[in-house]
């Protein structure tokens, strides 16, 4: 089941997972920081270039074309 706000859509139901292809340094506070390797869980698809993802207990958003999907 889907559900939208807005531009953003939920990924309710699904537990989807990337890993990541290269490490990520936030450049603000409410980005999630990886390393390559680390796999993500994916929470919600912000648009067409941004995940909001969990990775350690922490949450945040991060640039989609630094991780692929497993």
């Amino acid at each position: 089941m889907d559900n939208s706000r807005g531009n953003v859509r939920i990924l309710s139901g699904e537990t989807t997972k990337c890993v990541a292809e290269y490490d990520f340094i936030p450049e603000n506070t409410n980005e999630l920081k990886f390393n390559e390797g680390d796999i993500i869980t994916i929470i919600e698809k912000i648009d067409n270039n941004w995940y909001m993802g969990a990775l350690d207990g922490k949450e945040g958003i991060f640039p989609k074309n630094f991780v692929k999907l497993v």
